[in-house]
């Protein structure tokens, strides 16, 4: 099940991680590991590498910070959503 960051700070937990994967990121690494990206065990060994490498964001982001999602806005506005293009 999938779990908007929002909704799990609005269900009373404290503090989130996100680890962001890309499939750009998550093809490179099962090139470099020769092993195959549709595998569970290939993205969370990924998502372990990327958290390793202090790729993990937290939720929610500090007063005024501008949000992860690249909108370039602040995070209170853009509520983590993408800009539509």
């Amino acid at each position: 099940m999938l779990f908007w960051p929002r909704e799990l700070s609005e269900a009373g937990v404290a503090r989130i991680l996100l680890v962001p994967l890309t499939t750009a990121k998550l093809r490179e690494f099962a090139t470099r590991t020769g092993s195959d990206p549709a595998a569970e065990d290939t993205r969370l060994a990924c998502l372990d590498e990327v958290f390793e490498e202090g790729g993990a964001i937290h939720w929610p982001p500090a007063r005024n910070e501008r949000c992860w999602c690249g909108s370039g806005g602040k995070c209170q506005k853009c509520r983590g959503r993408p800009a539509a293009t």
